[in-house]
């Protein structure tokens, strides 16, 4: 049985929770907050053991196990640390880290404490991104692929109203790349690797992060482009097209209830069997590889992870999204 604690009181977590609680081989022992009353809200909700507002009196329980981070992208880094330099595994939310120097710091306290340190990524272990992968072979050389991932956020009629919540400020690591945009780098990375060219056009709000962009990856003999926002509403796709044909998922991956492929002349729909929840497949791939030790695949997983945290860096850079460097030690800067 894995006791696992969670850090943070946002929605992400009471989705997760409502997933996990459920599964074989979890129990729910800590919930952490900064605030006592929702930390017990937490407790109460799903059954914790034990709620704490001092993370380092939680990070000092021995039943603990796992630890997942759900705080602002800002705080990963420095939670994770305190997480493994206590013995606890970590299961931290997306964008992973703020730059893959955090994430090399952690590789290495992970590799010497032999501990597990996953991202929470949900779309790289959904039978759905295995379906969609299978097909590429029917269309032929790929030519161009096109994703729109884009979320009107509901804290963006505050922001019109300027009341600027933590989503929309450079200092949280915020913005729309590093909350919806991180998916469609995770699916572009599956789907086709690392590519060769970047370009991002952010809007960048005053603030420092991007409201909403577009960007475009180049793999030499075709390219990929990709829109994420939290300004606009839209219908979210996935279109990949190639010589012999075309894919065409309807909404994000995550979502997606129907594929169409067109090959050989004739269109195939093919439907997206929902057989469990969104989170169940991505803690069930943790719970294996921990309960195994099996460390070759977690490797493996960690350097995607990084491979696709380098991309994320890379169209910061170039989309002059301001950088948050606050929470990261001196030693790694």
């Amino acid at each position: 049985m894995i006791n696992f604690a969670t850090i943070g009181s946002n929605f992400i977590v009471e989705n997760i929770l409502k997933t996990v609680v459920k599964m074989d081989g979890y129990n729910y022992y800590g919930a952490y907050s900064r605030s006592i009353e929702k930390a017990d809200y937490l407790k109460e909700k799903f059954g914790a053991e034990k709620s704490f507002d001092d993370l380092e009196r939680m990070l000092e329980d021995p039943k603990i196990d796992f630890v997942y981070i759900a705080s602002p992208n800002s705080l990963h880094y420095k939670q994770a640390k305190m997480c493994l330099l206590a013995n606890k595994n970590v299961i931290c939310e997306k964008p992973f880290f703020t730059n893959t120097k955090e994430l090399d710091d952690l590789i290495k306290i992970s590799k010497e404490r032999n501990l597990f340190l996953f991202e929470a990524i949900s779309i790289k272990y959904l039978p759905s991104l295995e379906l969609l992968k299978n097909l590429l072979g029917k269309i032929g050389k790929i030519s161009t692929c096109m994703i729109n991932y884009s979320q009107y956020s509901s804290r963006f009629d505050k922001y019109k109203e300027g009341i600027v919540e933590n989503i929309f400020k450079s200092e949280f690591s915020a913005g729309a790349l590093a909350d919806l945009g991180i998916y469609n780098l995770h699916l572009i990375y599956e789907l086709f690797g690392k590519g060769k060219d970047y370009s991002y056009f952010g809007n960048i709000n005053p603030y420092g992060v991007d409201i909403s962009g577009q960007g475009l990856i180049s793999y030499g003999d075709f390219s990929v482009s990709f829109t994420n926002a939290k300004d606009t509403k839209s219908e979210n796709f996935i279109i990949i097209q190639g010589e012999e044909g075309y894919i065409k998922v309807l909404g994000n991956i995550q979502e997606a209830e129907k594929i169409e492929c067109f090959s050989d002349g004739r269109l195939e729909i093919i439907d997206i069997k929902k057989e469990k929840d969104l989170y169940f497949y991505e803690f069930e791939y943790f719970k294996k590889i921990f309960e195994n030790k099996d460390y070759k695949s977690f490797e493996k997983r960690l350097f995607e992870s990084k491979d696709v945290l380098e991309m994320f860096e890379k169209l910061k850079k170039i989309g002059k999204i301001r950088d948050c460097y606050n929470m990261i030690e001196p030693s790694i800067k």
